[in-house]
């Protein structure tokens, strides 16, 4: 699922506290709030599919605008705010709708770039789950089930003084 928000995206704030009564309330700033409703209603419009499940691998791209100082060769965005804070409104947002829990995202890649139109790319996948593993190998007399992604095994051989292969087969779960 690929989704562009457009606008300039906003950190999520840290929350504030309010008393009614004999109570304490948080809430979200302003801005924060406002900027979540934004990216709901433009996700919304692009007409996505019901919620994800199981684990997910997050991509973003925030393309933020570019100083009129600052020289047309400089393209990351170093300044505040920082990565965290905006990939946190994203996910908040996107909950609910996108996915059914922010903490189904496993894995997440953010870039801060500067753009002349401003905005979020959004990816969302699933996560691939590979099991690899290979058996009857002998290391030093212990026989070894190894679950790795990839993985050098090398052990002593019969036929010749070291074998050494590599980890390649793959099971999907």
């Amino acid at each position: 699922m690929y989704l562009t928000i457009y606008g300039n995206p906003v950190a999520q704030g840290r929350p504030r506290f309010a008393r009614r009564g004999k109570f304490v309330t948080t809430y979200d700033p302003e801005k924060s709030r406002s900027w979540k409703e934004t990216v709901k209603w433009q996700v919304l419009a692009q007409g996505v599919p019901e919620p994800l499940d199981g684990p997910l691998v997050m991509s973003l791209i925030f393309m933020l605008p570019r100083p009129a100082s600052l020289p047309k060769k400089v393209i990351e965005h170093t300044k505040k705010p920082d990565w965290e804070n905006l990939a946190k409104a994203i996910c908040d947002a996107l909950e609910g709708i996108c996915y059914k829990n922010d903490s189904q995202i496993v894995e997440c890649n953010v870039k801060k770039i500067y753009a002349e139109r401003t905005g979020v790319q959004i990816g969302i996948k699933p996560k691939r789950r590979r099991l690899c593993y290979e058996t009857n190998y002998w290391v030093t007399g212990i026989m070894y089930l190894t679950v790795v992604d990839h993985f050098l095994f090398c052990w002593p051989s019969p036929q010749a003084s070291w074998g050494c292969t590599y980890l390649f087969r793959s099971y999907r779960v």
